[in-house]
């Protein structure tokens, strides 16, 4: 009896379901980027990342978002540490792939619904999505950078909301990180708000280009520290702030 070959080894005409709507995305964000990725042992090319629409329904960037696209994923890499310790930094091309594809859906595409995905994709949604909250996964194996990946988001959406209301996007400036268990939660708060004076991965990782490191002003919670109550004089003035 003859066996259908795994998603990898069919043409694109053979594609069906998800291995579908996982091709689609790849090859409409390549396009958008302007070039594949190579290996991670392989430099970025020397011609910049396009990021401007090349299909029908594509929007345009925030100067905000592409901006922060534009130092994350520079060509040279980023020097961190300080002198005379210092080495070189590069996101690799998985994390640029994840993190470019969440960038393309949400704000170039303004996917917001499981079907609008499918659709986007030609492939016939398993059901119509049950709630009304807009919904994208991304899978990176073990030891990946899916740490980093979360800070690179939540930059994306924080300065969004702080530096874009008019795009309206749908960006709050509270971000929710959800973690399995108290060991994982309590490795996420050794990157996200560690002891001692440490700086966190938005500063440890070249999260914030230095044009916008004045407005960044975010703060991070835990289950321990979080207030229990909320400030609604300071609630007030940033809302009066907001309308003016």
């Amino acid at each position: 009896m003859a066996t259908k070959p795994p998603p990898s080894k069919r043409t694109p005409a053979e594609l069906r379901g998800q291995a579908k709507v996982i091709y689609e995305v790849k090859r409409l964000v390549d396009e958008w980027r302007g070039f594949d990725l190579a290996r991670a042992s392989d430099p970025y090319p020397q011609e910049p990342p396009r990021y401007e629409p090349i299909a029908k329904g594509d929007g345009t960037l925030t100067e905000t978002t592409r901006g922060l696209l534009l130092h994350w994923f520079r060509r040279e890499p980023h020097t961190l540490g300080t002198a005379p310790r210092t080495f070189a930094f590069k996101y690799w091309p998985h994390q640029r792939r994840l993190v470019e594809t969440f960038i393309y859906l949400y704000e170039v595409r303004g996917i917001r619904r499981t079907e609008q995905l499918y659709e986007l994709a030609g492939v016939d949604p398993l059901g119509p999505q049950r709630d009304p909250w807009a919904k994208l996964g991304g899978e990176l194996a073990t030891g990946s950078g899916k740490t980093k990946m979360m800070s690179l988001l939540i930059a994306w959406s924080y300065l969004n909301a702080l530096r874009e209301p008019s795009a309206k996007l749908g960006f709050g400036r509270h971000s929710i990180l959800i973690a399995p268990g108290l060991f994982v939660r309590d490795r996420l708060l050794q990157d996200f708000a560690p002891a001692n004076d440490r700086p966190s991965i938005f500063w440890s990782d070249p999260v914030i280009p230095p044009d916008l490191e004045s407005v960044w002003n975010l703060k991070v919670y835990s289950s321990d520290t979080c207030p229990r109550t909320l400030d609604h004089s300071r609630a007030r003035a940033m809302q009066a702030a907001r309308l003016q």
